[in-house]
């Protein structure tokens, strides 16, 4: 959309997602936050992303019960000293791919049907882009691998963020 930061309208809404007032038409996107960061995505068809601080000191096995498949936690035991790596990958993806979902297909699909293989097989229904950013994990699912993906992210002093929400 090249289009400055300061052009996006971004209104906090009591008991909703904020929302970007100033989309052109049949604009798509998808926001998520952790530890004082916001990730914004932006795009011509449906995608989901999250964005999750990677903290070490969890009961992964325990959380992973919440959201995770049988073979998903599996996976998720054998490899005790690489654990919150894949915790935070699969999480991610599963959340990604969920907000990706319309909301109709939100209420009949939880993250535990929702299968990290599926999502990273490369004849899936859907392109999955996962990486890392200075101790966060970042997933994208979108209907299709995106000609190209621009990714800007840089730290706002509270008073320049307050200016920009402005």
């Amino acid at each position: 959309f090249q289009q400055q930061d300061r052009h996006w309208r971004f209104v906090d809404l009591p008991d909703s997602i904020p929302v970007v007032s100033n989309l052109p038409d049949c604009t798509h996107i998808s926001l998520s936050h952790s530890k004082g960061f916001i990730c914004f995505a932006i795009s011509a068809c449906p995608l989901g992303v999250d964005l999750e601080a990677t903290e070490k000191k969890r009961d992964f096995a325990a959380l992973a019960q919440v959201f995770m498949n049988e073979e998903e936690q599996a996976c998720l035991r054998k490899n005790p000293s690489r654990q919150a790596d894949y915790f935070y990958r699969v999480w991610s993806a599963k959340e990604a791919c969920y907000k990706r979902l319309s909301s109709t297909q939100q209420t009949v699909r939880s993250l535990s049907q929702i299968r990290y293989s599926d999502l990273i097989d490369k004849n899936s229904q859907g392109y999955l882009y996962q990486g890392s950013i200075d101790g966060f994990v970042v997933a994208a699912m979108m209907a299709d691998r995106p000609q190209q993906v621009n990714c800007h992210y840089y730290l706002m002093e509270a008073q320049r963020l307050r200016e920009f929400r402005d």
